[in-house]
């Protein structure tokens, strides 16, 4: 980032990207860690990665895949040189590691027999260790999912007619759950919120019928994470509470997508350390089994959250281990990713007062990128921010009528959340001000304010104390002062509040300094 540093005591410190990804709950945080923390059935814990689904019990579950399929298993406090693999009595080559105090192993894609036995079993006393039945009777399974799940494609629309059909025709339960999912996805990359979460609200109607055990925490996962940002935390957290129930115990992928949503509602509510150590969680569990599709949408999310505590050069190493990974990743997932990592560089360079680059290239350049992969993608929730984190980074470096261009197409949008709507408010008042319009500036920021109160406990404190620092410097501008507005400021900077993040705290007492308000 190449910033003219005209007024850095007027760029805002707060994240927009993360309005898409993580937007208050707690409430049930410790029953629903205890539900889902538990260990894998047998006598040792064990953690596994790669099933397309789990089928049955939490107690009697069988591992379902398709050819592509690969296991990884962790087994906690045992050293690899101890543990046998063998898949139906046939001893399995596993490329092994030790980590995090346990035994990490790759397996190889195994027999084509359809049903099979992977067991563990202690090779110095040859007991039992643990064991887990593998499905492969349905090679087809979630293959309309797998199809559209990160398709770079134009003709969305043109699918979506077709799996409609097929959802009304006469099919058996894993084509019904297939199209289903596949019909819940399209919509949301159709920019339609809310078919999309009937369709995820069904499908974990149906995987429960059918006892398709991570089908259902999946769809509940992603109804949770699209009620959560479109702003109903009740509805979110209701969501949230059942799918932690369905979770199978060593289902690697299920615990960390629960433990991220769960770190979105600590975000929300402004628990920054309680959302660390979720996404601290997840991340963990996700390296143990070697889960780089989940982990590389985690560490972002953790370079946001560092950021936000102060800590901005953790922050900027994440987002470099973040970029080593995309390589291999699905197109339209790396267009997200990266419209985040943008968003995230940005706030992270005003904090250290320096150009940011991942993988040596500016952010303009990785946003740039980020927006062409979004365009085929069709995911219009990434691409407003994108746009918002364009118009930033645009009047940061002084190109006030190239900001006004990307405000304009932003305007144009309609797929984000309602905390994402407020953040254009206040970029659009902290342009105004820059160009010298005050009035302007004035009205956005007491919009900006007045639509923060609407907002059901996200955000409010960090959305009013921005706004008003913002007030008071349009104010000034017009040599005008608000008595009550200055209160309001003094006390959001007040010694003894700490719902601010650290790098905000600093850019806000910057600014107030700079109006003499702190010093009175």
């Amino acid at each position: 980032m190449q910033c003219r540093r005209r007024d850095p005591s007027r760029w805002p410190l707060r994240i927009s990207a993360s309005l898409i990804f993580v937007s208050s709950l707690l409430g049930a945080a410790e029953t629903i860690a205890q539900r889902t923390a538990g260990t894998s059935p047998g006598t040792a814990p064990v953690e596994f990665f790669g099933c397309t689904a789990l089928k049955g019990t939490a107690q009697q579950f069988s591992c379902m895949l398709v050819p592509d399929d690969q296991l990884t298993l962790w087994v906690r406090g045992r050293d690899c040189k101890d543990i046998q693999v063998a898949d139906s009595g046939q001893p399995l080559q596993a490329e092994t590691k030790f980590i995090q105090g346990g035994c990490q192993l790759r397996l190889p894609r195994s027999s084509g027999l359809h049903q099979s036995t992977l067991t563990l079993t202690d090779r110095r006393t040859q007991q039992p260790l643990w064991s887990m039945p593998l499905d492969r009777s349905k090679p087809t399974l979630l293959e309309w999912k797998r199809k559209v799940w990160d398709r770079a494609s134009s003709n969305l629309e043109d699918i979506l007619p077709d799996l409609q059909r097929r959802a009304t025709e006469r099919l058996d339960p894993e084509e019904l759950i297939d199209v289903t999912y596949a019909l819940g996805w399209v919509n949301y990359r159709l920019g339609h919120r809310s078919e999309a979460v009937q369709q995820l609200s069904y499908l974990s109607r149906l995987a429960e019928k059918y006892q398709y055990r991570s089908i259902s925490v999946d769809a509940g996962y992603y109804q949770s994470f699209l009620l959560r940002t479109a702003d109903l935390p009740q509805e979110a957290q209701a969501t949230l509470d059942n799918i932690a129930q369905f979770a199978i115990p060593g289902d690697s992928r299920g615990s960390a997508n629960i433990d991220k949503e769960r770190a979105g509602f600590a975000f929300a509510g402004e628990r920054l350390d309680v959302a660390t150590g979720f996404f601290d969680r997840a991340h963990d569990t996700t390296v143990r089994v070697d889960d780089r599709a989940v982990l590389v949408s985690i560490l972002p999310q953790l370079a946001e959250l560092h950021h936000r505590l102060g800590h901005s050069e953790r922050a900027e190493q994440l987002l470099t281990e973040m970029a080593g990974l995309l390589d291999g990743q699905p197109e339209c997932k790396q267009a997200g990713l990266w419209a985040f990592a943008g968003a995230v560089g940005i706030e992270i360079g005003i904090d250290l007062g320096k150009q940011v680059l991942i993988v040596g290239r500016p952010l303009r350049d990785i946003l740039q990128r980020a927006l062409a992969q979004e365009k085929r993608c069709m995911v219009s929730s990434s691409r407003a921010v994108i746009f918002l984190s364009l118009m930033q980074l645009s009047r940061l470096e002084g190109k006030y009528a190239e900001a006004h261009d990307w405000a304009e197409k932003f305007r144009l949008m309609s797929d984000y959340a309602a905390h994402v709507g407020i953040e254009f408010m206040e970029q659009e008042a902290l342009l105004a001000l820059a160009e010298g319009r005050g009035n302007d500036a004035l009205r956005l920021f007491r919009a900006m304010d007045l639509a923060s109160k609407k907002l059901s406990g996200t955000f409010i404190n960090t959305y009013k104390c921005s706004a008003a620092v913002g007030i008071a410097e349009a104010q000034s501008a017009q040599s005008q002062s608000d008595p009550q507005t200055q209160d309001v400021i003094r006390n959001c900077l007040a010694p003894t509040s700490s719902f601010l993040s650290v790098p905000l705290r600093r850019g806000l007492e910057r600014r107030a300094n700079r109006m003499g308000l702190l010093t009175r």
